[in-house]
């Protein structure tokens, strides 16, 4: 889905991780508990939806229908049926 609109994928920060363990990145973004892909973490352009899940500051969603609905409403996405 990210691949069919360059123009909007290009307003987000899109990480392709190794499927192997640990993910540096991964960690560094949020720790080595939350290493599970994929993951949104959210920016504070916009309010948080009620549930994402909080580590510290920061605001993310781990589930992926609601990963491709969250960017279809926030980032002009075609929505998934």
């Amino acid at each position: 889905m990210l691949a069919s609109d360059p123009a909007l994928n290009a307003r987000l920060d899109v990480r392709r991780l190794p499927f192997p363990r640990p993910r540096a990145a991964e960690i560094e973004a949020l720790d080595a508990e939350h290493q599970s892909l994929p993951v949104l973490i959210l920016g504070d352009e916009q309010p948080a939806p009620a549930d994402a899940q909080t580590l510290g500051e920061k605001r993310f969603v781990t589930d992926t229908r609601r990963i491709l609905d969250l960017l279809a409403q926030r980032h002009g996405f075609p929505k998934v049926h």
